[in-house]
């Protein structure tokens, strides 16, 4: 006959059972969503990727084109490219929370990206750039998509008649990237909340996501994404990055 440790033994098996199926249920519908997440932002992009360049041919159409419809042309080109970004945003998160995750880390001139990214905005973003900086290694797709969410962060929270700008510099063995915008800034409360998932400042229009992803991105490189107070006005986000090869554990710099 059992006993009560018997009994309490039985009992603890069942619920080691019942807690296994359970996080194997877990598992499988974090597996689920993140292959509907993947699928659904591919099926955006190719529309998006549609919508613009149907835009782009119609560029060389604009003089003949009234005013008030080419302001609407302008606001569907933005729609089209924010619908793009949080695609890429998505297909990113889902790398990101992949169990495997590896970094592809090649020697990379963070000058000529960040100039390259900055230029594909209309009108281009400012980008200051100062010659003889060194190479850092880096997964060139992730920090494209890290500078793609700042700058788009710059261009939502700042003021339209002042772009955002881009300055880089050396600080000893890192490298500094700062993205400046004119905006209302954020507020002290709020400076260690915004990079959360779906958290974001006071009256913001961002999903929440693009933020989180940065810095996600820049710890993995074994740096950081910090946000300061822009004078006279604004915020401004430093991206710091190591010029030495990131460590081999991801999971070593996870927030």
């Amino acid at each position: 006959m059992l006993n009560g440790y018997g009994f309490l033994l039985i009992a603890l098996q069942q619920e080691d059972v019942r807690l296994a199926r359970a996080h194997a249920r877990t598992a499988a519908a974090e597996a689920e969503q993140r292959n509907l997440l993947s699928m659904a932002s591919h099926e955006f992009r190719t529309p998006a990727a549609m919508i613009q360049a149907s835009l782009d041919s119609l560029r060389y159409l604009r003089d003949d084109i009234p005013p008030a419809v080419a302001t609407r042309l302008d606001n569907i080109a933005l729609a089209a490219r924010r619908l793009s970004r949080l695609a890429t945003v998505l297909l990113c998160r889902d790398r990101l929370s992949a169990p495997s995750l590896t970094l592809r880390c090649l020697p990379l001139d963070l000058g000529a990206l960040a100039a390259e990214v900055a230029g594909a905005y209309t009108p281009p973003v400012p980008c200051v750039v100062p010659s003889g900086l060194p190479p850092l290694p880096a997964d060139t797709d992730l920090l494209r998509i890290l500078l793609q969410n700042l700058i788009d962060n710059a261009l939502v929270h700042g003021a339209g008649e002042q772009p955002p700008q881009l300055r880089l510099r050396r600080d000893g063995a890192l490298l500094e990237l700062a993205v400046a915008d004119t905006g209302v800034g954020v507020a002290d409360a709020d400076k260690a909340r915004i990079f959360e998932r779906f958290e974001h400042g006071a009256g913001s229009r961002s999903s929440g996501l693009g933020l989180s992803i940065a810095r996600r991105i820049a710890r993995l490189h074994g740096g950081d994404l910090l946000v300061q107070d822009h004078q006279p006005q604004g915020a401004v986000f430093l991206l710091r990055l190591p010029l030495v090869p990131p460590p081999a554990d991801p999971d070593a710099t996870a927030p």
